[in-house]
This record gives structure tokens, C-alpha cells and sequence, in this order.
């Protein structure tokens, strides 16, 4: 087992920007702020031409942070990394369908390359275990023809036992899945965080403008193979009421989730649909 850091891993803004400047990415930093998504949004709705075409917003502490379905992100200072990545999308907002599911597979794939063995669950969590180690929320804003995209990610780090208490659903962090792994020191490292974020923030990058010049037809077989749930027996549910069962068989082309039910093939979108295991 790890101990735990003797202090809250740190994030170096000037490092972040060196880094991510090649990429056209601009870098925001705060040390406390209500939600980044909210931020970017309201940038957005403001500054209608000068907005940078990419932007990481990235908060120490983020007080108000919210998930989808409006639920509220627990994330005491340091114990996970919150922030949100904007840019300006020139296209037919139709055509973002399915890009929740494509920020998911990037985090799967990004902190695989670190040793991080985690899964996706339709339509946007990520697992460990079949616990919760990250969420997403997509959000957007109209400008003219175009929409300004702003994706917010929640990403556990290492969260103290008495916050898991206070999540109403089984939860993980990121030093349990390190456990065992080939990078099994790095959630000790006083620049834990930024090593992650240095892996995935490019990867995000990667593989939205890959979406965006091929659509999620693209990504969808990868995206089953990473189904924590895939060909295995689930329930559908809207609140607690109960939509349908079946057994998953990953999603189409658009971002829909197959499910193979005693009536037949159904294809669903997300909408305020949950997907639990039976």
C-alpha cells in the first residue's frame, strides 16, 4: 500500500504553459474558483471573437464543481485535478453527438500510458474497479455559426477516506489505480498531478480534432473495447425509474448504446439515462 504524500501534489503554471504552448494551448490558472466549466462559459458568452481557439482552465480548488445531471463534484484542495478545456468548434453543433464518449476514451487511453489499468462506462465515467475515478461534463455556447466547446473533467487523485463518505456512489483515485503498476512511484512524486495532466491534456487535444475531422464512427470499436460493461447484463435508468435491461453491446457509429433486450435490438442517447450493472 501507499503511504500518503506529505504534501498535496503541486501544480507549476509556467511548467504547463512551456508545455502546452507548442500545441496552441493557453493556460489558466487559478487557486480557487466556484467551477472552471462556469468560467470558460461565461468567457464565452462575453468575449464573442478574441477567445483563444484552445484553453485549459485548471483549478486548485474548485468550490461549486458539477457533473452531469447537474450533480455536484466533491473535491477538496489537492486531492484531485479539476479543469476544463475550451475551444472553438466550426461546425454544426449536431455534429458533437458523441463527443462526450471520445473525451472519455482519451483519459482511458492517456493514463494507460502511465500504468493506470481504468475503464470506461457509458455514456462518460470513468472506472476503476467499477468505482468512479473520473467524470466529464460537455458544455457549449452558441457564436453565430459556430460553438465554442468547453469540456470539463473531474479526475481523483487521492481523496481522503472521509470524502468518500460524503460521495453517494462507490468511488476511486488515481493512487489506487497505480497500485501494482508499472508506475507504481509516481503517485508519491511532488509533481504527480502535472505528470498527469501533461499526458492527458495532449491526448484530449489529439483526439478531438481527430473527431472533429472524422465524427465518432472513428472511435467507436476502441470505445468498446474500453466498456467496462460490455456484453454484460445492465439496467437503464431515469432517476429511479427504470428505462430498460439487457445486455450491452457497446455503442454505434453515433454514440448510442446498443442494447440487446428481449424485444429486440434498442438504440439509446444519453440524455439524463444512467447505466448501472444488474
Amino acid at each position: 500500500m501507499f503511504a500518503r504524500a506529505s504534501s498535496p501534489s503541486v501544480l507549476s503554471e509556467s511548467a504547463l504553459t512551456q508545455a502546452l504552448q507548442p500545441l496552441g494551448i493557453t493556460v489558466e490558472w487559478v487557486a480557487r474558483t466556484a467551477s472552471t466549466n462556469t468560467d470558460l462559459l461565461t468567457q464565452a458568452r462575453k468575449r464573442k471573437t478574441d477567445l483563444p481557439s484552445h484553453v485549459l482552465r485548471v483549478a486548485r480548488e474548485q468550490t461549486a464543481g458539477r457533473g452531469r445531471l447537474e450533480r455536484a463534484w466533491v473535491s477538496p484542495p489537492g486531492a484531485a485535478l479539476t479543469f476544463s478545456y475550451g475551444y472553438r468548434w466550426p461546425a454544426p453543433l449536431q455534429a458533437v453527438a458523441g463527443l462526450p464518449l471520445v473525451v472519455g476514451l482519451a483519459l482511458v487511453q492517456g493514463l494507460a500510458t502511465l500504468g493506470a489499468p481504468v475503464q470506461l462506462k457509458w455514456p462518460n465515467d470513468i472506472l476503476f474497479a467499477g468505482r468512479k475515478l473520473a467524470g466529464i461534463l460537455v458544455e457549449t455556447v452558441m457564436q453565430g455559426n459556430d460553438a465554442y466547446v468547453v469540456v470539463g473533467i473531474g479526475l481523483n487523485l487521492d481523496l481522503p477516506s472521509h470524502v468518500h463518505l460524503q460521495i453517494a456512489q462507490p468511488v476511486a483515485d488515481l493512487r489506487e489505480a497505480f497500485q501494482g503498476g508499472d508506475a507504481a512511484a509516481l503517485p508519491d512524486a511532488p509533481d504527480f498531478a502535472q505528470r498527469v495532466l501533461l499526458t492527458i491534456v495532449p491526448e484530449l487535444q489529439r483526439q478531438l480534432q481527430q473527431f472533429q475531422a472524422q465524427g465518432f464512427a472513428a472511435f467507436h470499436s476502441a470505445w468498446n473495447a474500453a466498456h467496462a460493461y460490455q456484453d454484460k447484463p445492465v439496467q437503464l435508468l431515469d432517476g429511479n425509474s427504470l428505462v430498460a435491461t439487457g445486455i450491452a453491446r457497446g455503442v454505434d457509429e453515433y454514440g448510442q448504446l446498443l442494447l440487446d433486450t428481449a424485444s429486440g435490438m434498442r438504440r439509446l442517447r444519453s440524455g439524463d439515462i444512467s447505466l448501472r450493472p444488474l
